[in-house]
C-alpha cells in the first residue's frame, strides 16, 4: 500500500514538472511571436509615416514655389527647394513649364529602419510627386470698388483706374472707367473702407454690381493713399519685383455694362497703384498691370487676365 503511494507520488511530481516545462517553452514561443508583431508594426508604421511626411512635403513645396509664378521661374524654384528643407525632405527635382502656369516637384527621402534590420532590410524610401497648376480666376474676396473695361491688357503698362467727371489726366495712360463700384452699399464711408481693405465678400464671374453715385474724390484720395503709405518694402515694389502681399496691390474686377445701375463681372486683373492724384471732377488713380497668383475660384477655361489662382492636380 506504501509503496503504490509512492509510486503515485513520484508519478505526479514528474507530470507537474513536464508541464513547467512545456508552459516555459509556451511563454518563450509567444513572447518571440509578440515581439516580432511589435517589431512589425513598428517599421510598418516608420514605412507609412514616412510615405506621409514626403507627400505633404511634395505638396507643400509645390504649393509655396507656385506662388511666383507666372513671372518669377527661378524664384519659384528657389521657394520650393526651400520648403523641402523646411520639411526635412532636401532631396526634391523642382520642373517648371515652359509657360510658366505649372510646377511639378519630385520628393523622396530615406529612413532607417529598426526591427527590420534583422531580415537584411536597413532603410525604406519614400517617393511622392505633386503637380500644381495655375488657372485663370474665376472667383475672388478682397477687390477693391474700381472696375476696368474689358480689353487686353499688357504688362507693366499704366492703366487709368478711377477718373472723375472732368477729362482724362495727362500723359501715357490707357484708359480707364468713369464710375465707382457701391460693394458693401451706397456711401462714402463704405467706399472707402473697401478701398482701404477689400470687399470681405467673394465676388465671382458673371455677378452684378451696384454703381455708386457720386466723385467721393475726398475718401478716394484718403482710401488709396493708406495703402500706398503701408508699402513698406525695399526696394519698392514693380511689376518686375514685388511681394504678394503689398497693400498696394488692386485686385480690380473687369467690366461689361449692364445697365444704368449695374456693371457684370466679366473676369478680374491685379494692378500695382502708382498714385491718386486731383481733387473733385479732377481725381485720377492709376496702376500697373501686374501678373499675379492669388487664392480663391478658378477655371482652365476663365477669362485670363493675368491673374490666376493655383490648383493642386497630382
Amino acid at each position: 500500500m506504501k509503496r503504490n503511494a509512492l509510486r503515485l507520488s513520484q508519478l505526479f511530481r514528474k507530470m507537474i514538472g513536464e508541464e513547467r516545462g512545456s508552459a516555459l517553452v509556451l511563454i518563450a514561443l509567444a513572447l518571440t511571436v509578440l515581439l516580432s508583431s511589435v517589431a512589425l508594426v513598428t517599421d510598418v508604421g516608420i514605412i507609412f509615416l514616412n510615405r506621409i511626411q514626403v507627400a505633404n512635403a511634395a505638396d507643400a513645396a509645390a504649393l509655396a514655389g507656385v506662388q511666383a509664378l507666372p513671372d518669377d521661374k527661378t524664384r519659384a524654384e528657389l521657394l520650393a527647394e526651400e520648403y523641402g528643407v523646411k520639411n526635412n525632405v532636401p532631396d526634391i527635382v523642382v520642373e517648371v513649364t515652359e509657360d510658366r502656369r505649372e510646377i511639378k516637384v519630385t520628393a523622396q527621402r530615406t529612413t532607417n529602419l529598426l526591427f527590420a534590420r534583422v531580415m537584411g532590410h536597413n532603410s525604406t524610401l519614400a517617393q511622392a510627386q505633386a503637380r500644381v497648376k495655375l488657372e485663370p480666376l474665376t472667383g475672388v474676396k478682397g477687390i477693391v470698388p474700381l472696375g476696368i473695361e474689358e480689353q487686353v491688357l499688357i504688362f507693366g503698362e499704366t492703366y487709368i483706374l478711377k477718373y472723375a467727371a472732368g477729362s482724362e489726366p495727362g500723359g501715357e495712360y490707357h484708359s480707364g472707367w468713369l464710375g465707382i463700384l457701391a460693394l458693401q452699399g451706397p456711401g462714402a464711408k463704405l467706399y472707402e473702407e473697401d478701398l482701404m481693405y477689400g470687399f470681405d465678400q467673394e465676388v465671382k464671374v458673371g455677378d452684378l454690381l451696384n454703381i455708386q453715385t457720386g466723385n467721393i474724390s475726398g475718401k478716394t484720395q484718403s482710401g488709396v493713399q493708406y495703402r500706398i503709405d503701408r508699402c513698406k518694402h525695399t526696394p519698392a515694389c514693380t511689376p518686375d519685383h514685388y511681394e504678394k502681399d503689398c497693400p498696394k496691390i488692386l485686385l480690380v474686377p473687369m467690366i461689361k455694362p449692364y445697365n444704368s445701375k449695374q456693371v457684370q463681372v466679366m473676369g478680374f486683373a491685379a494692378f500695382l497703384v502708382e498714385a491718386v492724384a486731383g481733387m473733385g471732377n479732377e481725381n485720377y488713380i492709376t496702376g500697373q498691370f501686374l501678373y499675379h497668383t492669388i487664392s480663391g475660384a478658378s477655371s482652365p477655361t476663365g477669362p485670363d487676365n493675368g491673374i490666376y489662382a493655383p490648383r493642386l492636380i497630382q
